[in-house]
């Protein structure tokens, strides 16, 4: 039986299929790379948007003006959370951590105003929470159950106790935070995990 010789090699197909995977693994990273740049740029637009028109309630508004708008800064409220929302799905730059915080710290502003102006019957917690923290995750999802509970009562405000932010370096040091999980709730720290029935306690709903 004569010897078989192995089929000569087809750079042709090898380099066509070579040629192809490359294309393939560059697409890829242009997609991923245009997709981030998407995701950042949406959710940059959506905050300065949002922090022109809180700044106008902050700074701006008359106490009738405001106390007659109780219903739009809820829902000013609510568009924050929805950011908030995204900017926990993936990894987003520092100075976007940081404008979120200074969202939320106007938005902290707006309803303090209400709380002292207008007389609602609204509250506000800043909740510091940190990376690899068992007991912040399980304060989070205590504090989303109590949002659902009083959706139109609590505002709900998440930071992260080392985001290197001048926002939360003073909140840190106003109201003496030192570790986490720790809650600010209407001015008042609590440096410890807090249950659905504490809470509710403190603001008056048992």
């Amino acid at each position: 039986m004569a010897e078989q010789r192995p089929k000569p090699v087809s750079w042709k197909i090898y380099g066509g299929a070579t040629l192809i995977t490359a294309l393939a693994f560059l697409a890829g990273i242009a997609f991923a790379y245009f997709g981030l740049n998407y995701r950042i740029s949406d959710v940059e637009n959506s905050l300065t948007d949002l922090f022109v028109t809180m700044l106008s309630y902050q700074e701006v508004a008359e106490i009738a003006e405001l106390c007659d708008s109780t219903e739009y800064v809820w829902l000013l409220g609510t568009e924050l959370d929805r950011i908030g929302e995204k900017l926990s799905m993936g990894e987003y730059p520092p100075y976007l951590l940081k404008y979120y915080a200074l969202m939320e710290a106007t938005h902290l502003k707006i309803v303090e105003r209400m709380r002292k102006e207008c007389n609602e019957d609204v509250h506000w917690i800043l909740f510091f929470y940190g990376e690899e923290c068992p007991e912040c995750d399980a304060q989070g999802n205590i504090l989303t159950h109590l949002k659902g509970r009083h959706p139109e009562k609590v505002y709900i405000y998440a930071v992260k106790a080392s985001l290197d932010s001048p926002i939360v370096k003073t909140f840190k040091i106003k109201y003496g935070v030192d570790g986490v999980p720790a809650l600010v709730i209407d001015g008042n720290t609590y440096r410890r995990l807090l249950s659905l029935k504490e809470l509710e306690e403190i603001l008056g709903y048992s």
